[in-house]
């Protein structure tokens, strides 16, 4: 997986929820562009999880990105659904 696609996604306009998938099974939706920072070297991540933790991975872990079905109602940045 190439850094020009993770932040392709993250920079979409307009945004899109995504999920990225890992090597090794895990995945991690990204419900906004808040809730990813990747570093300047392009190397490493940072997701961010509705409870304020946090992951760090190596991009080269990444397997896919896939955009999310859309819900039926808004997503808050705080991984919530709000009416």
């Amino acid at each position: 997986m190439r850094l020009t696609d993770v932040r392709s996604f993250r920079d979409a306009t307009p945004f899109t929820p995504f999920t990225i998938c890992l090597s090794d099974g895990r995945e991690f939706r990204i419900p906004h562009r808040d809730f990813i920072l990747v570093s300047g070297s392009g190397r490493y991540a940072l997701l961010y999880n509705p409870d304020e933790s946090f992951t760090s991975l190596h991009l080269i872990m990444v397997t896919q990105i896939r955009t999310d079905p859309p819900v039926a109602k808004a997503e808050g940045l705080n991984g919530t659904l709000e009416n």
